[in-house]
């Protein structure tokens, strides 16, 4: 029987990759976790867009490209919007009132079959994420307590 445990499957939300912007030590550490593959860590494509327009918007077009450059070579497994999940995302924005970004996202890593969707602490607490049902969803500093494998490193 084999004992290894299995690295979970964790969805970032995009605010997660605003967190490590600001230099947010958790999602440092939890992004870190993805770099030594303790988890293993998937996006919607919908969080490309929304990144780049948040930092656009809020920080310029060189740290636009620079977290664009950090997306495309991040370990992240990357997800596509189907027909089926933009389907699902409609009625996930109807239901929890949220932008239909988040409920691409939403929907997304339901389709993805992920463990947990990781959402930056302040949307967390800020948005309805804490109602969500159809998947567990976690704050960056909750999903920091989870039992994610130790690094293999040595």
């Amino acid at each position: 029987m084999n004992d290894e445990v299995k690295p979970p499957n964790i969805f970032f939300e995009t605010s997660v990759f605003i967190e490590r912007y600001k230099a947010n030590p958790q999602a440092l550490a939890l992004l870190k976790a993805a770099a030594d593959k303790r988890i293993n860590a998937h996006i919607s494509h919908i969080t490309i867009a929304e990144l780049f327009d948040i930092m656009m918007r809020n920080y310029g077009e060189k740290e636009a490209l620079t977290q664009h450059a950090y997306l495309k070579h991040a370990p992240l497994k990357m997800h596509p919007t189907t027909d089926e999940i933009a389907k699902e995302a409609g009625l996930y924005r109807a239901k929890y009132c949220f932008s239909l970004a988040n409920g691409i996202i939403l929907a997304t890593a339901i389709s993805a079959n992920a463990d947990f969707l990781v959402v930056g602490d302040k949307a967390f607490h800020d948005e309805k994420w804490n109602e969500i049902t159809e998947i567990k969803v976690l704050s960056i500093s909750d999903c920091l307590h989870l039992n994610i494998p130790p690094s293999l490193e040595k």
